[in-house]
């Protein structure tokens, strides 16, 4: 069940094309501003499940996409 709300939420907000999965089982929407975008989708999804406040999310990213030119981070959302 928990895997067909993303599903849903994808097909309204995206059309049936951006339901395909790919080869490691996930949905590639094309999502615009995929920082926040992406996060909201799953924060969505989360929430419909029932599990808002009982899950976290961890993240695994490429922190040079994140540099700015003073040398420091850019980590708003």
């Amino acid at each position: 069940m928990v895997y067909q709300i993303p599903k849903s939420i994808i097909k309204a907000r995206y059309g049936q094309d951006a339901c395909n999965v790919g080869d490691g089982g996930g949905f590639a929407p094309n999502v615009q501003d995929t920082s926040r975008e992406g996060l909201v989708l799953l924060f969505d999804a989360i929430e419909k499940a029932g599990y808002a406040g009982k899950i976290k999310i961890e993240m695994d990213v490429v922190a040079s996409e994140f540099l700015i030119k003073d040398g420091g981070y850019d980590l708003e959302l």
